[in-house]
């Protein structure tokens, strides 16, 4: 909050940050100072600028990098241009505001935001195959949450140092695509995420909440049916209702057309969902979507491939058969795959089972599939750029749908509700 302004002016508020190729990134807004010479970005409109309206994140989320969404085409020359000024790790972020009033600079400050809170401590000595990075709070654990990502591999560390932040011991659990883990996301067995959750159980004395996105969402409704002990409930973030068939991103094979099981359980391979076919169609559609920065949407392919075995087919999670609350959090605007169609379809599932009580349903409006933590520089959310054989296809842009602006709404919107739906399970109050 600034005081002692001109009342009746308007007054600029510039972010910038830069990212790890020495490029800066910038944002603004634009405010009319109130009559008692105030401004607060928590209480006042931005009337233009990157962001709009009353968005106390929006100048860390809407830095845009030199040129704007125009910087977008730079991705098909160099394809390993950031989206974001974020760093790969957790190092902190910093900001440089400066509050300018009639092209006259009123004030400025620099801004430190940690992603690794103080305290928290992290480590990656995990037993036997298990790979990860384990936080775990300054005091003692009131909880424990296992925190798993999607197709995109790796680990989720952002997700899971900020669970430490508010008090939990949070495994960022690497499954593929990590360290020594295999490569590709095939006949990856659901024990592996049976013993991460006993692990936590042994370190803390708390069953966890597993916390599986996209992808990781079927790990983690799978992980609940199948190895239940030491399991307090899930979220299933950006869902899918249905199984669907494992990938080798990086393999040469098109993702869209495997046939081949992401899950296994005792050694036998849990079935996908087979994909829509394969038409002329859609590979016009394809090649115009990846051309544009707006991006192809691969959303209307599943829907079509769920549509044609049904919401009860042999490929349906049987969340029914999961006894800890559930709680679902899905994106109205998914462009990736139909996680509100799957939401609706999972909670249904569970009232039809007499489960309403034990199941939380969040649609977040206008948002995408990609919702990232609340606050994080994310200018192009709502896109992503696939490189040149990544996943067997042509390089190019896909959408991940919303807008920026709706997406960071939805980031602090999806956090409280996950963290409130964490909190009731270990009765935090």
């Amino acid at each position: 909050m600034a005081t002692g302004l001109p009342p009746g002016k308007t007054a600029v508020l510039i972010s910038s940050i830069t990212d790890h190729r020495g490029t800066d990134w910038r944002g603004e807004g634009h405010y009319e100072i109130r009559n008692d010479g105030t401004l607060n970005t928590a209480e006042h409109r931005s009337l233009g600028g990157t962001y709009s309206g009353i968005d106390v994140g929006g100048p860390f989320w809407s830095v845009q990098p030199p040129g704007g969404t125009a910087y977008l085409d730079g991705l098909k020359d160099t394809p390993d241009l950031p989206l974001s000024p974020a760093p790969n790790g957790l190092e902190p972020l910093r900001y440089d505001l400066t509050l300018v009033v009639d092209g006259e600079t009123i004030g400025a400050e620099t801004v430190v935001r940690p992603q690794l809170a103080e305290g928290v401590h992290s480590s990656t000595a995990l037993p036997g195959d298990l790979r990860g990075i384990f936080f775990t709070p300054c005091q003692s654990a009131i909880g424990a949450v296992l925190v798993l990502g999607g197709s995109e591999g790796g680990i989720t560390a952002g997700r899971a140092a900020a669970l430490a932040a508010e008090g939990y011991a949070a495994l960022a659990l690497g499954y593929f695509d990590y360290e020594d883990r295999p490569k590709a996301a095939i006949d990856l067995p659901i024990k592996y995420f049976g013993d991460a959750v006993q692990f936590l159980k042994q370190q803390t004395g708390h069953d966890a909440v597993i916390w599986g996105g996209s992808r990781g969402s079927e790990a983690a409704m799978l992980t609940a049916i199948h190895c239940p002990q030491h399991v307090a409930g899930v979220i299933a973030w950006v869902p899918s209702h249905l199984v669907n068939p494992g990938f080798d991103m990086a393999g040469g094979e098109d993702f869209s057309a495997s046939t081949t099981a992401m899950w296994t359980y005792a050694g036998a391979p849990i079935e996908g969902v087979p994909s829509a076919p394969m038409t002329d169609a859609i590979r016009t559609a394809r090649a115009r979507g990846y051309a544009r920065v707006s991006g192809y949407a691969y959303s209307p392919e599943f829907e079509q491939a769920w549509a044609a075995v049904g919401p009860d087919s042999r490929f349906a999670i049987p969340v029914e058969e999961i006894a800890e609350p559930l709680c679902i959090i899905s994106a109205e605007e998914d462009a990736l795959w139909p996680s509100a169609l799957s939401g609706k379809r999972l909670c249904a599932r569970r009232k039809a089972a007499g489960l309403a009580d034990q199941t939380t349903m969040v649609s977040l409006a206008k948002c995408g599939h990609a919702i990232g933590m609340p606050n994080m520089p994310r200018p192009f959310s709502h896109t992503s750029y696939w490189s040149a054989g990544y996943s067997g296809v042509e390089a190019g842009f896909i959408a991940q749908g919303g807008t920026p602006a709706t997406n960071a709404v939805a980031a602090r919107e999806g956090w409280g509700a996950a963290l409130s739906f964490i909190d009731s399970v270990f009765e935090r109050v």
